[in-house]
């Protein structure tokens, strides 16, 4: 099912026109309300996913992928180590005045690029080879869908199980906006009973992985919590 068959089915649920061009960009923005409800639910196992980078020499500072909401680990595989997750002042702490390079040890996450909006971390010591590759973890989130995006397969980013919510949750909106109260209930409750199925097969429910504000070697997680991630 792709993204605009999921909003065409939701309007043919509300007995609006599927081929209605404000209709369906109404649907794209209340799509998008609609995943991110989902997705704060819990910390569902599909958003866990992995990603990787290649080293510059004499580059420090290196871009996640777009969807990265917290990097959770890191490993270099060229060399076969688990890398450590710090804070920026056990950098300042080892090597002030940021000179050092060798074989990065140390990931720091220094924050959000100003220009893309993407999380960018820093290698301690600075990689002093080129065409090393350091894999990572990371919990994700589902980008807004543009018109761009209609044509895409909606399993990308949300499992199947999860779908029949999306499209009562997008049906939910219709209604509530033509003032048919009783019919966006119904939809709300199917949405709801969806969720609450995925939520059981979800397994872990609230597990989350917690970056420790870290000094000397402390790291990442994993640790296990309850509550939802934030």
């Amino acid at each position: 099912m792709t993204n605009l068959n999921a909003i065409k089915m939701a309007l043919r649920r509300t007995g609006l026109s599927e081929n209605s061009t404000t209709f369906q960009n109404n649907g794209r923005e209340y799509l998008n309300l609609v995943v991110k409800d989902v997705s704060s639910r819990a910390t569902w196992e599909w958003l866990f996913k992995s990603a990787s980078l290649t080293t510059v020499a004499d580059q420090k500072t290196y871009s996640l992928a777009a969807t990265v909401l917290e990097p959770l680990m890191f490993r270099n595989t060229s060399q076969d180590y688990s890398m450590i997750m710090a804070g920026p002042e056990e950098i300042d702490r080892r090597d002030p005045d940021h000179s050092e390079s060798g074989d990065p040890r140390i990931v720091v996450v220094s924050g959000l690029n100003s220009s893309t909006g993407y999380w960018e971390v820093e290698m301690f010591p600075t990689p002093s080879a080129s065409s090393k590759t350091i894999k990572y973890r990371y919990y994700s989130f589902v980008p807004d869908f543009t018109s761009g995006n209609d044509s895409d397969n909606l399993e990308i980013y949300i499992p199947l199980w999860v779908q029949p919510a999306v499209v009562s949750g997008v049906a939910e909106y219709y209604l509530q906006e033509k003032g048919a109260i009783d019919d966006a209930e119904r939809e709300r409750r199917r949405k709801e009973e969806t969720i609450a199925y995925a939520l059981r097969r979800n397994g872990v429910g609230d597990r989350r992985y917690i970056l420790r504000g870290a000094t000397g070697t402390s790291g990442v997680g994993p640790l296990v919590t309850e509550g939802s991630l934030s």
